[in-house]
């Protein structure tokens, strides 16, 4: 409906919708783009200060590049964001493929979508290897415990706009986050063990591409069903959560379809490097014979 859009994300609210509708979106690093924010609460708390970004959707990736040029940098309004180069320097052609998540299965039409953006890579001169990210259920669970320290707080007002289903839903995350152990304090320090493990991976693999979803997009009402909401939560965003509970820019891409419906990857560099992500999203996005958005199949 518009050449770009823009959100925020911080359990893949920008690049969820772009994966299931078959289009485009960047999520970028904590500190590249501002957040000024017109709806209470205006001040946010520290989830929404570590882990939410602004990012914007669009048809291709060439456009994402456009907004990000035109979204970065800093404001007296945001004084977490820099003045940062936008591009970084070249590093060496290697690209991680994740084709299995810990805790999750990964999907027959996600798996076609990650093989063929490890193709894309491999053509184009990159050196593809396998690779397993650090330690994927601890970092959705530091992304659940600091997620839940603000939703605890902002249910009634989410109660004033949201509806009775997706209020559940967050009541049931917040609940599960209370039985996870450990201090804040300990919370804090597993988040930067992890954010250093993640940085280790990106000195030997700069790029790494994985799943959007593992598994197919919900229908319609299913995410917020009954008695299975966590569950259908949990798995889909398995590969989504690490670029919020750590603060990494991510590209999300659809490169295909299965069964009907939109398939797509992630593309994860380190911190200050969304050029590499949106790089390397563009060499998956050439090879791609998908028509963005697609049309839409009603199950």
């Amino acid at each position: 409906m518009s050449p770009i859009g823009l959100g925020n994300d911080i359990g893949g609210s920008v690049r969820n919708p772009a994966l299931c509708c078959g289009v485009a979106a960047l999520k970028p690093g904590y500190g590249r783009v501002p957040r000024v924010a017109s709806l209470p609460p205006t001040e946010p708390g520290i989830s929404a200060q570590l882990m939410s970004a602004e990012g914007p959707m669009a048809r291709t990736v060439a456009d994402l590049r456009v907004a990000y040029e035109v979204l970065a940098g800093r404001v007296p309004t945001d004084p977490r964001v820099i003045d940062g180069a936008l591009y970084g320097a070249p590093t060496a052609k290697r690209c991680g493929i994740v084709r299995s998540l810990e805790g999750t299965t990964v999907g027959t039409g996600a798996l076609l979508a990650v093989n063929a953006a490890a193709a894309a890579m491999e053509a184009a001169g990159w050196e593809v290897i396998d690779i397993e990210v650090p330690e994927l259920v601890a970092t959705h669970h530091v992304w659940q415990r600091m997620l839940a320290f603000d939703f605890a707080e902002t249910i009634p007002i989410l109660e004033t706009f949201m509806g009775d289903a997706e209020v559940a839903l967050l009541k049931t995350l917040v609940a599960q986050a209370s039985t996870l152990p450990g201090s804040p304090q300990q919370l804090f320090a597993e988040r930067l063990r992890l954010q250093k493990a993640w940085a280790a991976m990106f000195v030997d693999t700069p790029v790494v591409i994985g799943p959007g979803w593992n598994n197919e997009p919900f229908h319609h009402g299913e995410d917020v069903a009954e008695g299975q909401q966590m569950s259908k939560r949990d798995d889909r965003l398995s590969f989504i959560v690490p670029a919020n509970a750590l603060g990494l820019p991510v590209v999300a891409l659809a490169n295909g379809t299965h069964d009907g419906l939109p398939v797509g990857v992630q593309v994860y560099s380190d911190h200050w490097r969304e050029d590499l992500c949106l790089d390397a999203a563009a060499i998956v996005e050439s090879a791609s014979t998908i028509t963005t958005p697609i049309d839409p199949v009603w199950n």
